[in-house]
């Protein structure tokens, strides 16, 4: 019973040893392994680092961009309202509602005759309709007003004949007239 129990110690003591190496050999591949995850990390943390420092610096550019860009809108909208070319075109505006034509705009501001005629073309329209509804005010209240005895029948509808063609000239619609009128 002594080598029975001899040979069961030695073989606890040999299973032993080999736990014991499969423990310390395990020990070492789980410090190999922290070892590697460590490096790993700090590799990680380092370019983490760097993209951080990139972006910050690249929202730092795009704000000095931003500032620069609308520094420079501010500039152009200025140089724009202060260009030869819209000064010109302002005092053409005025030239045309002191009465001035079309040679006299291309001469004096420098526009191409085609806008010149332009701006001539839209003030005479613009003098045309304020003489037809100034015209029509005054149609309106003649027919307010009572009429006076003194004009027979057919003079009252030469006025209004008259008035229909003044109404004509100025660029109002005739027919507009004649339906107020009652005619048609």
């Amino acid at each position: 019973m002594q080598i029975i129990g001899a040979l069961a110690l030695t073989l606890v003591i040999a299973v032993s040893l080999v736990v014991l190496w499969l423990f310390v050999r395990l020990a070492n591949q789980v410090k190999r392994l922290e070892k590697r995850l460590d490096d790993q990390m700090g590799t990680i943390e380092k370019e983490l680092c760097v993209i951080m420092e990139g972006a910050l610096g690249l929202v730092t550019r795009l704000q000095d961009l931003n500032s620069e860009c609308a520094e420079l809108r501010g500039k152009q909208l200025s140089m724009e309202s202060q260009s030869p070319a819209n000064l010109s075109h302002d005092q053409a505006v005025r030239m045309v509602a002191q009465g001035a034509g079309v040679d006299e705009l291309v001469e004096r501001c420098g526009l191409p005759r085609s806008e010149a005629e332009l701006l001539v073309m839209l003030n005479t329209n613009a003098l045309n309709q304020a003489a037809a509804e100034e015209n029509q005010q005054s149609q309106e209240s003649k027919v307010d007003a009572p009429q006076s005895t003194d004009q027979t029948p057919d003079t009252q509808q030469q006025n209004s004949h008259r008035a229909d063609v003044s109404v004509n000239l100025t660029g109002s619609r005739s027919s507009d007239m004649a339906a107020d009128d009652g005619r048609g």
